[in-house]
């Protein structure tokens, strides 16, 4: 379940995107949907240290959105649904979590750039990557 909060500064086209690119990822990794899938309009009221993050004992994602191209939240989703795969194979717990780099945090980086840049070759370059 996706869930955009109203304070997120998305026009009709990029939330369709959004939800058109998580039906992508989530097919493009073969895993289901977790929970949810939150973007939310700021840091603070959600608790997110940086721009997203999933909460593994909620199978919960969140994502910030407010005041960040389209790209860059896209790319948060995937990044934070890599983790959420990393979680249904076990890796979470195989691989000792390190807050910068390290094997879980460069797979989820790389696995979503790879996913965002497969996702933009559907569409005409402006779509995805358009100048607001």
């Amino acid at each position: 379940m996706l869930v955009i909060e109203k304070c997120v500064d998305l026009n009709r086209i990029e939330q369709d995107l959004l939800h058109s690119f998580i039906t992508f990822a989530l097919d493009y990794i073969n895993i289901p949907c977790p929970a949810a899938i939150v973007v939310v309009g700021n840091r603070k009221s959600s608790n997110l240290r940086t721009t997203a993050a999933f909460i593994p004992s909620n199978k919960t994602i969140k994502v910030l959105g407010g005041g960040r191209a389209l790209p860059d939240i896209l790319r948060s989703c995937a990044h934070e649904l890599v983790h959420f795969r990393q979680m249904l194979t076990g890796e979470l717990d195989t691989y000792p979590h390190v807050d910068v780099g390290g094997y879980l945090e460069d797979a989820a980086s790389s696995g979503a750039a790879e996913m965002l840049k497969a996702f933009s070759y559907l569409f005409p370059p402006d779509i995805i990557y358009s100048s607001r």
